[in-house]
């Protein structure tokens, strides 16, 4: 899968009013997850533990989380 497959104007956010880091999270995770075979809160944990090791954000209200997820099709 090639990036250019995610970043679809559908999953991407700006000038929002999300109040908070972790529902920015959330709210991220679901957006991807309407890929098939991607379960949100299996992203959103891997999203929180990513930004245990270390922020995404660049400032200015701006980050990019990232995290990489090995995707098995049944």
């Amino acid at each position: 899968m090639h990036i250019i497959d995610l970043l679809t104007p559908e999953r991407t956010l700006y000038a929002s009013t999300i109040g908070s880091k972790k529902r920015a999270l959330e709210v991220l995770s679901q957006l991807f997850s309407q890929q098939p075979d991607i379960n949100s809160h299996e992203l959103f944990e891997a999203f929180i533990e990513r930004e245990r090791l270390g922020t995404t954000a660049i400032g200015y209200g701006i980050a990019i989380p990232h995290i990489r997820v090995i995707i098995t099709s049944t």
